[in-house]
């Protein structure tokens, strides 16, 4: 009848088919809602009307029109004796007469139709009754297919916007892998950046565009029935582009019988490179720190091979140093003794530099050996204080020992623990400048003795402090560059010794604050 659905146009059309039946001057279209009690107009033959308006009926037009028979017409001459609700419209539309027809009631809704006359009817309506009852039958299915088909349109079109809104790009084939639709996103996707032209009726199965794509598989398989949801496919447009997409495919069985499929795809191409560029970087700082492994047991093997090497003569040398100091003392001339005690002293540091290298090798191998025994742990502080307190005098500094409630003993290496001891108690001495103050402090915590040591030296920057008891670091100090005599090994023979026992230590420190050592050792 038309080429378009227009219900308003429609109604006009039946307006004029109907006046050989019955002169009209405007014909409706309404629709009743019984869940929100409202009725709504449709179509109209004429423009006055505002079409979707919605009228909630009074109460008794309500009651009327609920106990109104289906599939039936009726006529109201002289609205006068209409419904409350048929009144008013008369009124708005300026019209006198009426004749209603009813459809059938589906899903809480029922439709009708409203033929209105701007003159009173008069009885020649009884003769054409039946003849207007079936003309508007039909007239009703039109109209109410024309609403259905143009509320489908209405969803096909806000399919439209929300595909033309996705952040993503969406797909749509038949059963054949004919592109039946695509947003711009998965045009867009589909040349890798560059907007295909003309994607729409391409088909991904069989066309050469996709032949080889990546897509072509994934369509395949979603067409087979199966759901498919590929991520970091890599897909090459028909312009030899390379991307890299995250597909996720549904088949989407339809009334024929046949399978189409609807797809989501999301350009991952940027995700995936950085991806492959880490673990590119991850491969090159994987390479690096093997090598740093390997370079770093080669010195650890040059340093043990050439502190074996070292010892053997330098005990000799020692040996013979002492012998000449003792046996010949008396004999020799002052200025060669004094040369000797020199040359005894640095012999006595070389070899001290040597067992330090060797102890951080059998720390590192796990071969340093713990002799266990009973010994008073308030008697080893002592004892470390004592043997550094010279130092400290030198410096003017004074060392407080205080001891937390009684310290009992524990079963400890009372020799390793000492030189655990000192060498952190010397460390806090050579970096405490002139006149400052440490404390050595012991306390019985249950399971484990807590041993500190405490000053207010320059304390430890917060770079250093992670690297703190690694071998050969050295804390840069300015202030004490000339005072004091670093190695490096210190602290971690001291961590090692400690952890040994099964204990630990740590440290805690503010540049020009001070720091803290903390050493925790098992009574058993």
């Amino acid at each position: 009848m038309q080429d378009s659905y227009d219900t308003s146009k429609l109604c006009t059309i039946l307006r004029s088919e109907m006046t050989p039946l019955l002169k009209s001057d405007l014909v409706l279209f309404f629709r009743y809602r019984r869940d929100s009690a409202s009725i709504e107009l449709l179509a109209s033959s004429d423009p006055t009307p505002h079409l979707g308006s919605i009228a909630a009926p009074d109460q008794s037009s309500l009651e009327w029109i609920e106990g109104l028979v289906d599939d039936d017409l009726m006529w109201f001459p002289d609205l006068g004796s209409a419904p409350l609700l048929l009144q008013e419209w008369g009124k708005s539309w300026n019209v006198s007469s009426m004749a209603v027809f009813f459809g059938s009631e589906a899903d809480d809704i029922k439709d009708m139709i409203i033929i209105s006359r701007k003159e009173k009817q008069d009885e020649s309506w009884k003769k054409i009754d039946g003849e207007l009852l079936e003309f508007l039958r039909g007239a009703m299915f039109v109209l109410e297919i024309y609403y259905l088909i143009n509320e489908i349109d209405k969803m096909k079109t806000d399919i439209q916007s929300v595909f033309g809104l996705a952040p993503v790009g969406i797909i749509m084939v038949d059963s054949t892998g004919m592109i039946i639709n695509a947003n711009k996103h998965a045009i867009s996707m589909l040349g890798c950046g560059i907007p295909l032209d003309d994607v729409i009726g391409d088909n991904i199965l069989s066309g050469n565009r996709f032949k080889g794509s990546g897509l072509d598989e994934v369509v395949r398989k979603t067409l087979g029935g199966e759901e498919t949801d590929t991520e970091n496919m890599r897909y090459k447009s028909s312009s030899g582009r390379i991307c890299y997409l995250h597909a996720r495919m549904q088949p989407v069985p339809m009334m024929s019988g046949k399978m189409h499929a609807i797809g989501v795809l999301a350009d991952v191409t940027q995700r995936v490179r950085l991806q492959q560029q880490l673990e590119r970087s991850y491969q090159t700082l994987t390479e690096a720190f093997q090598e740093l492994q390997r370079v770093d047991k080669m010195k650890t093997r040059f340093i043990d091979v050439v502190s074996h090497e070292l010892r053997t003569p330098l005990t000799v040398m020692r040996g013979y140093l002492e012998l000449l100091s003792s046996e010949y003392k008396e004999k020799m001339d002052p200025k060669v003794l004094s040369k000797l005690q020199t040359i005894k002293v640095n012999t006595d540091r070389l070899y001290d530099i040597v067992e330090s290298m060797l102890d951080v090798a059998r720390i590192e191998k796990g071969a340093m050996e713990i002799t266990k025994q009973e010994s008073s742990v308030r008697a080893l502080v002592e004892g470390v204080v004592s043997s550094q307190r010279p130092l400290a005098q030198e410096k003017h500094q004074e060392i407080d020992v205080v001891t937390i409630g009684e310290v009992s003993s524990a079963r400890i290496d009372a020799k390793k623990l000492h030189d655990a001891l000192k060498n952190i108690l010397n460390n806090a001495i050579r970096y405490t400048p002139e006149g400052g103050k440490i404390q050595v402090g012991m306390a019985d915590e249950g399971k484990m003795i807590h041993i500190w040591i405490r000053d207010n030296g320059i304390g430890i920057p917060l770079s250093d402090l992670e690297k703190i008891f690694d071998r050969f670091h050295i804390v840069v100090a300015k202030e004490l560059s000339h005072q004091v005599d670093r190695m490096g090994l210190g602290l971690p023979i001291s961590k090692g010794i400690i952890e040994n026992h099964g204990g630990k230590i740590w440290v805690e420190s503010e540049p020009d604050k001070g720091s803290i050592f903390h050493i925790k050792i098992p009574k058993d």
